[in-house]
């Protein structure tokens, strides 16, 4: 099915570029804080911006990081009532499950776009970042969720033969 390998390029493209951006966003937190510690210690001084830039960047390691692991499908699931079904009935079960996933997912995108709209003319009071950057990974978070429970959707139908209907468990209720 060609949606299915659109949205397989496309997010494990976004997967690479996640947990790039993830890896050095961590970095960075690590790095300024370890800076701080010793700007402190060695001449008593403080970064200012430092509270700031800490918030932003856990905003995106902690939204686009869940992308990496809903991705691969890596968190932890409960399989009790899933175990109740098999076969056909199990897949109706999980996609009905991952269509009510994706109607989060939609509400989540749609009021943090709307609170990135109101956000657009504010900036913070300290360093003066924009107020929509700190929402911004909650809405791209959102899409990429979203995107990604289709794709395990599409998957489940897809299967054929032994294990069709065993799908691997995890990002959400594929």
């Amino acid at each position: 099915m060609r949606v299915r390998h659109i949205l397989a390029v496309a997010l494990t493209a976004a997967d690479r570029v996640l947990a790039g951006l993830t890896s050095l966003a961590l970095v960075g937190v690590v790095a300024l804080n370890a800076y701080e510690i010793l700007l402190r210690a060695l001449a008593g001084v403080s970064l200012t911006w430092l509270y700031e830039t800490n918030l932003l960047l856990a905003n995106y390691i902690y939204f686009l990081g869940i992308c990496l692991v809903y991705h691969r499908q890596r968190d932890i699931t409960v399989d009790l009532v899933p175990d109740l079904f098999r076969g056909r009935a199990r897949r109706l079960y999980r996609a009905g499950l991952n269509a009510v996933v994706i109607a989060v997912f939609a509400a989540i995108f749609y009021y943090s776009s709307g609170l990135i709209v109101q956000q657009a003319p504010y900036r913070t009071m300290g360093v003066g970042y924009p107020n929509l950057i700190f929402t911004l990974p909650v809405a791209l978070g959102a899409v990429i969720m979203a995107l990604s429970t289709l794709r395990h959707t599409l998957d489940l139908f897809a299967r054929r033969g032994a294990g069709a209907d065993e799908p691997r468990t995890g990002g959400g209720a594929a």
